[in-house]
């Protein structure tokens, strides 16, 4: 949205920086390298701004990656944010021509490729909810209520 907003004269200055800002702790915090593919960051960021965010991974996030507590003891088993991230990551920085800091990110996703994965239990609570579709028909419909029948009761 913001950068529809953005693209139509319509967001301010103040709000674009502070999207950008957000994104900055993010990019370092989760870690999460939405901004360097992501449309609407191609839309929402200057090339000054590119600069600033992978400046920021670079000095906050890459120091903080020899420990790994920024990702916790487990991994997700498909699809992991967290490895996804390292090697968007360790992709940007090998396409700037830092390949020190790519390498940074491509041991650092060896290391948390070594953790366990989360276990299935953690998400049998979901798996045991009704689906929402099923083989049953559907019942039928009420007929003798009105879909106004709510609003003419006041």
């Amino acid at each position: 949205m913001l950068a529809r907003l953005h693209q139509a004269g319509l967001l301010s200055e103040p709000a674009r920086l502070e999207a950008v800002e957000r994104m900055a702790d993010l990019a370092v915090d989760t870690p999460d390298d939405g901004w360097i593919k992501g449309s609407d960051w191609k839309v929402l960021l200057t090339p000054s701004d590119r600069t600033m965010l992978s400046d920021k991974v670079r000095t906050e996030l890459v120091p903080r990656l020899d420990t790994g507590d920024t990702w916790g003891d487990e991994r997700e088993g498909d699809d992991d944010p967290v490895d996804n991230a390292l090697f968007g990551y360790e992709r940007a920085f090998e396409g700037e021509g830092d390949f020190e800091t790519a390498q940074a990110f491509a041991e650092a996703r060896d290391a948390y490729s070594q953790l366990p994965t989360r276990a299935r239990e953690d998400y049998l609570e979901w798996e045991d909810r009704v689906p929402l579709a099923g083989a049953r028909p559907a019942p039928a419909p009420n007929t003798s209520r009105s879909t106004f029948d709510d609003i003419d009761a006041d």
